[in-house]
């Protein structure tokens, strides 16, 4: 490991006010009570369901992957797959815009042209 060497540390540093009244705000609107009860464990859930189904007696059996799971291609393998199951579900197309808005923004363009 190579020793940190910032020669900002060592040098006298003037912070204004209103730089630390900024950051206190900043600070401040980030900040949030803890609650643990926000939060669940979802891997712990399912390894505990697994463990009492095992403890009842019952068979457990893996999951066989999917065909689209075989997790041998890249992210950028499956970036291009999500992309072309998109188009192939219209998903190339904002969903707020309708054939008869796209006539009155055709119809302006000429009008403005």
């Amino acid at each position: 490991m190579r020793v940190p060497d910032f020669d900002f540390l060592d040098q006298d540093v003037e912070v204004r006010s209103q730089e630390l009244k900024m950051a206190s705000s900043l600070i401040s609107s980030m900040t949030l009570d803890f609650d643990p009860s926000e939060y669940t464990d979802g891997y712990r859930e399912a390894l505990e369901e697994v463990v009492a189904a095992k403890m009842q007696g019952h068979e457990v059996v893996r999951p066989q992957p999917r065909l689209d799971d075989s997790g041998g291609g890249s992210l950028a393998d499956a970036l291009r797959a999500s992309l072309a199951a998109a188009k192939a579900d219209g998903g190339g197309k904002p969903a707020a815009s309708t054939d008869e808005d796209s006539g009155k923004r055709q119809s302006r363009g000429k009008a403005s042209a």
